[in-house]
């Protein structure tokens, strides 16, 4: 069994690569996923949340509002700092947990996960990708998709390490610049380079 580990800034492309890694038979793993069922499912968690940010992260249900959270953690380092350190240990069991459930069907697992080397999943993985594109065509494809503005985007991209610190670190770089054809064919490289 091989894991990969795949990475990249906000709108770099990353769940672009992954596509094409599962289309290819990986078996993909979203930490964001993971993340976002934590919230609802394990109550350490939500509690640690709510003690650190306030009450007010929470919706009218009671559950963890990621709009009211990211609003309440993406105001300084020091807040971002204290939302990883909540969240990473129990992020890096539940992918831990679930790529030993998926390794007696899977020869090939992908963690999805914008934070890996934040996130203290190096040690999970055998191989990283690095997803990289330019600054402008990354903040286009944000503001494109309606999750963020300009600015919300910056602010984001500026919390998370640059395209260059994870290159050096990565076993693979695949620049996302041009057409999704000259994507696939960069993904099924690297794909038969791990195999």
């Amino acid at each position: 069994m091989i894991i990969i580990g795949v990475t990249g800034g906000m709108g770099s492309g990353k769940s672009s690569v992954c596509n094409i890694l599962e289309k290819l038979g990986v078996k993909i793993i979203e930490a964001d996923k993971v993340a976002k069922t934590l919230y609802s499912i394990e109550p350490k968690l939500k509690n640690k949340i709510v003690e650190s940010f306030g009450s007010n992260v929470l919706d009218e249900w009671g559950e963890v509002s990621f709009k009211h959270l990211a609003e309440a953690a993406f105001k300084d380092d020091d807040s971002v700092a204290l939302l990883n350190q909540i969240t990473h240990p129990f992020i890096r069991d539940a992918i831990q947990n679930k790529i030993i459930d998926h390794s007696m069907t899977n020869d090939l697992i992908a963690v999805d996960a914008a934070l890996l080397f934040e996130g203290e999943l190096l040690y999970t993985v055998d191989y990283i990708i690095t997803v990289t594109a330019p600054l402008e065509v990354r903040i286009d494809r944000i503001v494109a998709s309606g999750r963020f503005s300009k600015e919300e985007a910056l602010k984001r991209i500026s919390y998370q390490l640059s395209d260059e610190e994870k290159s050096k670190k990565a076993d693979f770089t695949i620049p996302n610049d041009g057409t999704l054809e000259e994507l696939q064919k960069k993904v099924e490289s690297v794909y038969n380079d791990i195999k």
